[in-house]
């Protein structure tokens, strides 16, 4: 099976938005519900808060992995090319895709371990009233 993620910038655009999101409800929450909102309101901005920060959280680790991994392969091939070296821009050439195929599966198995703890975390936190 092979791995289909979107591609980097798109990664880019969900860990802003979801920043960008996170800091407007913080920044308008208050004035919008007012100091002691209705239980319901308070759960609704909660799970949206929340939402909005595991979304910036996955694609902010899915962004740092492939930018290690560009950064990385873009040194080296600008290193072979100030050599004046072929065979180090021919490695980078036949190494480049296996380290992005690499760095995706890093990207899944992070996700996948997040998912985990979350799937311990959250049912947690619901018994102690974060979402209340």
């Amino acid at each position: 099976m092979r791995l289909v993620l979107p591609a980097t910038r798109t990664f880019g655009f969900a860990c802003g938005g979801g920043a960008a999101g996170v800091v407007v409800l913080l920044a308008t929450g208050e004035a919008l519900f007012g100091p002691e909102p209705h239980p319901w309101v308070r759960t609704g901005f909660l799970t949206i808060f929340f939402s909005l920060l595991l979304v910036a959280a996955y694609s902010a680790w899915a962004l740092m992995v492939r930018s290690i991994i560009g950064f990385q392969t873009g040194f080296w091939t600008r290193v072979g090319s100030m050599t004046g070296n072929p065979g180090t821009i021919d490695t980078v050439a036949r190494v480049a895709p296996t380290a992005r195929k690499v760095g995706d599966v890093l990207i899944v198995a992070g996700w996948a371990v997040w998912t985990s703890g979350l799937a311990i975390a959250v049912p947690a936190m619901i018994r102690d009233g974060f979402f209340e």
